[in-house]
């Protein structure tokens, strides 16, 4: 199966679009096969920016569509947030998938995910209570795929 097929079988999936998919799979490329991910992701560039999933990189494409009908302000990607243990050591970081900044100034941190983890959860609650900011989930499948009508 060629990667502009994998492309598109998976954004037809995401998007639930046939044509968006269409058009997304010549624009998206494939940069990681063979090699399983653990959690079956896909190393994938989209306009010169390389994102760690397929999702990652078709939220990228929604949310630039946002800035674009100025629904939004300003968008940044893979911000990292260290955190440290009780002697002030570094122990892990958090990287956003993306830091949004909406038109009403608010700033907006969003992690793309499949599903959630115990690990993720973990360093969510450690990340809230060190910054006292709110990760915003977007998941990728269900009810609320996609869904970013919080942002303001």
């Amino acid at each position: 199966m060629s990667s502009a097929t994998i492309i598109y079988t998976r954004l037809k999936r995401l998007c639930g679009d046939d044509s968006l998919a269409l058009k997304l799979s010549k624009e998206f490329k494939l940069l990681s096969t063979g090699v399983r991910k653990k959690y079956n992701n896909m190393k994938v560039s989209y306009k010169g920016d390389v994102y760690d999933s397929l999702s990652e990189a078709y939220a990228s494409y929604i949310l630039n569509d946002m800035l674009k009908k100025k629904q939004i302000k300003k968008i940044e990607r893979q911000i990292k947030y260290p955190l440290l243990n009780m002697d002030g050591k570094k122990t892990m970081r958090y990287v956003a998938d993306f830091v949004v900044t909406g038109n009403s100034g608010e700033e907006y941190i969003l992690d793309i995910k499949g599903r959630l983890t115990a690990d993720n959860k973990i360093k969510y609650a450690y990340f809230t209570y060190v910054y006292n900011k709110k990760i915003h989930l977007v998941f990728t499948s269900g009810a609320d795929k996609f869904k970013l009508d919080f942002i303001k």
